[in-house]
This record gives structure tokens, C-alpha cells and sequence, in this order.
């Protein structure tokens, strides 16, 4: 039995944790790597919780600037306080390409953010939406729709899973 188009969606998003790498290989079903990279810019606005990325401030050496490494440490200890927050970038609350720069400052919080710009082909489109807001936030949309398209199964096509990584 097929599962659902959601519970694919799920087993297939990029994790927080993959590098450049993996990342294609976890796209959703529909989306290409502009799209991945356009949709990340989400990151501009919110927060992740501590355990979500005190791998990345803890145990990465490279492509991770020291002083953002400070800031991060100073609310996220080694162990222990895995619900604190920091913003995803610095200012949470707007939408805008300031998150595209911190990429390449090597500021990315997560490391799967960091992966898009890490000397690879994905490096070329992030350069471009950290100075053009416009074309960033076209491409977000149209990402965005594109994602919104993804149709589930429905009736006996697949089955609502209780847990997505296993059959009911």
C-alpha cells in the first residue's frame, strides 16, 4: 500500500543536521535544489531550540564564524537547556535576504542552512538573494506554491499513518 504523500514529505525533508550533500537526496517529491534553497530563506523569520543546533556550535570547526560561535554558546550550553531559543537569524521577525548573508558571513544557526552556501553549486543563488530581495522573495513564492501543489493520497491510494516511519 502506498503511504501518504505528508508522511513521504516528512521521511524526505532535509533534516536540520544534513550537510550540502545529503540535501538533495531529501528534497521533496517536485522540488529542485533552486526551490530547497529558496525555501530555506524561511529561516529568516523564528527561532530553533538549542538542541536543534548545539552540534553545529559545539563540534564544527569549519565554516562557522568564531564570534557567532560565542553568542550561541553563551545561551545554548553543551548539556542541558535543549528549549532555549535563538533566532534563526537576527532579526526574527522580518522577511527579508539578511538571512542569505549570514550564510555567507558563515552565520547559518543550523547546519543544514550553512550547507547551502559552503563553496558548492548552490553558492551562486544564495550570492544572489542576499542582494536582491525581489528576486528572492519571486522565487520564495513560486517555491512556495510549487510545495503547496504536492498532492496527498487520498481514499484507498495510501493510509494515514500513526507514526510516519511505519506501516499501521
Amino acid at each position: 500500500m502506498n503511504t501518504s504523500r505528508f508522511c513521504e514529505s516528512l521521511e524526505n525533508r532535509p533534516l536540520l543536521t544534513f550537510s550540502l550533500k545529503r540535501l538533495p537526496l531529501r528534497l521533496l517529491i517536485g522540488l529542485d535544489e533552486e526551490d530547497l534553497v529558496a525555501l530555506s530563506g524561511g529561516h529568516t523569520l523564528g527561532f530553533a531550540q538549542c538542541f536543534t543546533f548545539r552540534n553545529r556550535i559545539y563540534n564544527e570547526t569549519k565554516n562557522i564564524d568564531s564570534t557567532f560561535v560565542s553568542q550561541r554558546q553563551a545561551n545554548c550550553p553543551s548539556s542541558g537547556g535543549d528549549s532555549n531559543l535563538a533566532s534563526l537569524d537576527p532579526t526574527p521577525s522580518l522577511f527579508y535576504s539578511k538571512y542569505y548573508s549570514n550564510l555567507m558571513s558563515t552565520k547559518g544557526l543550523l547546519q543544514s542552512d550553512q550547507a547551502l552556501f559552503s563553496g558548492g553549486q548552490m553558492d551562486e543563488l544564495v550570492k544572489t538573494y542576499s542582494t536582491n530581495l525581489g528576486t528572492f522573495s519571486k522565487d520564495f513564492g513560486k517555491s512556495m506554491i510549487k510545495m503547496g501543489n504536492i498532492k496527498p493520497l487520498i481514499g484507498n491510494q495510501g493510509q494515514i499513518r500513526v507514526n510516519c516511519r511505519k506501516v499501521n
